[in-house]
């Protein structure tokens, strides 16, 4: 899929406010590992249903008070959303962390 250069930015910069905020929960370093990923996914999947909606994404940031407006998240979002259902599974969620580094 190509991303332009301004989805990219956006990527990154979600990927930052995710990054910070599971950093300071878990103490972890900046790197992580699939076990890591799949237990933030977890934290944000609140319906368990094993895809990560907007809405979800949404709640996590705001449960951190990180200041990202929801046209911004939407628009990040949508650049994750590799085949454009409306929702990020894991293998999305992997790759939104593989292509911000």
């Amino acid at each position: 899929a190509v991303v332009s250069t301004q989805s990219t930015g956006n990527l990154r910069q979600l990927v930052l406010v995710i990054t910070s905020f599971f950093q300071s929960t878990l103490h972890s370093m900046a790197t992580f590992t699939k076990c890591e990923l799949e237990q933030l996914f977890k934290e944000m999947d609140t319906n368990k249903n094993g895809k990560i909606s907007v809405k979800e994404l949404m709640a996590y940031l705001k449960s951190d008070k990180k200041k990202m407006d929801e046209a911004k998240a939407n628009s990040i979002f949508k650049a994750a959303d590799l085949n454009k259902d409306g929702v990020l599974d894991f293998d999305e969620f992997c790759k939104m962390f593989n292509n911000a580094s």
